[in-house]
């Protein structure tokens, strides 16, 4: 009886032995597998971290320098006030208030303007003609003047590369007039409130290739002399805004609202007045003319078509050895360094469309 329940306890012995043992692998199995589990979880994480954290970086460092915003300052004498961005300086010709010449300009690249001249006069229509007045008295203005032929706007402006040389001779402290050398029309936009074609046109300027827009309005009086008209032909009215090639775009706007913001003065118009001695409604008429004629350059830019706008930009960006990529947050345009795309991995910047070309930049990347 006694070797009897002795067996048994053995067997419950056992049996709890085994019990413990099993509950132990099982336990050990389980705490291996998560371990496993929490290891994977981990380097998960860990990779998508470092994917995160890539891309964060590669966006976090692209260079993004905005363009400053213009800053304005007015300029404002007893006869005229305008307003130009601050830093600019103004050339004044106060020789004639019907001639009235003024420019402003940037110091730092004069190819950045405003041009503004009431009337210039004197041109004449041939060649016959002005070998008149060089007969005749070749001290006239007409005599130094180049022939305007054909009498358009266009080819006033073409003049201006011999005006400027005569001007600078003529010693009148207006030796800054510019000469716009190979001046060519890109496009006709249609004609000013005055009457003067409205032209988008490219120069050789002072550090490269410059653009602007540009009007004149072209009058000439006739005056027969046998079979030769030695009539003169005035230009009224001329008025231009001009940048670098790569950067008018962006200035347009910003240089048409300070044309028109032009005012002459009342002592300006009173002066205007008795110099022409004429009906001083003509005079009065001058108030607003800057702005008028500033507002419809400015429609006619809007309407221009914009596929020269494309190629050229696109020459421009090739030559200075950038490309331009645009914000997908929000929608900016910036000039990226050359190759950027290729080096960007993020996804926040993107190579723009051609219909962006004719977005304003509002700043660069840089490397």
């Amino acid at each position: 009886m006694k070797n009897k329940r002795n067996l048994i306890m053995l067997c419950l012995v056992i049996i709890v032995v085994l019990l413990i043992t099993v509950i132990f692998l099982l336990t050990k199995d389980n705490s291996n597998t998560g371990s496993d589990d929490y290891e994977s979880d981990n380097k998960t994480t860990e990779t998508n971290k470092k994917d995160t954290k890539t891309e964060t970086t590669k966006t976090d460092s692209v260079k993004v320098v905005k363009t400053k915003p213009i800053e304005y300052q007015t300029y404002s004498t007893n006869y005229v006030s305008v307003k130009i961005p601050k830093g600019w300086k103004v050339q004044e010709d106060m020789t004639s208030f019907s001639q009235y010449l003024f420019r402003a300009y940037d110091p730092n690249n004069e190819d950045f303007q405003i041009f503004v001249n009431l009337k210039t006069e004197g041109f004449t229509k041939s060649e016959q003609a002005k070998n008149y007045y060089l007969a005749s008295n070749p001290n006239t203005i007409q005599a130094k003047l180049p022939v305007l032929s054909p009498q358009t706007t266009e080819a006033y402006f073409k003049l201006y590369e011999d005006i400027s040389v005569l001007v600078a001779g003529m010693n009148k402290g207006v030796s800054y007039y510019p000469s716009l050398e190979r001046f060519e029309v890109i496009q006709k936009l249609g004609t000013s409130n005055s009457g003067g074609d409205i032209l988008r046109a490219k120069y050789d300027g002072i550090k490269g290739n410059a653009e602007g827009l540009f009007t004149a309005t072209i009058k000439s009086i006739t005056s027969k002399l046998g079979n030769v008209d030695v009539g003169f032909v005035m230009a009224y009215n001329t008025m231009f805004v001009t940048a670098p090639e790569s950067e008018f775009i962006n200035y347009e706007e910003i240089l048409l609202n300070c044309l028109g913001s032009f005012e002459y003065k009342q002592a300006f118009l009173d002066g205007f007045y008795k110099e022409q001695n004429q009906n001083y409604n003509q005079a009065q008429s001058i108030r607003n003319q800057n702005k008028q004629i500033s507002e419809g350059i400015m429609d006619s830019w809007n309407k221009r078509q914009k596929s020269y706008d494309i190629q050229s930009q696109k020459r421009s960006d090739a030559t200075l050895g950038y490309e331009r990529v645009y914000d997908t947050k929000t929608g900016e345009v910036y000039k990226a360094y050359n190759g950027f795309t290729d080096d960007y991995k993020g996804t926040r910047y993107k190579a723009i469309s051609d219909s962006q070309y004719s977005d304003k930049v509002v700043g660069y990347i840089e490397k």
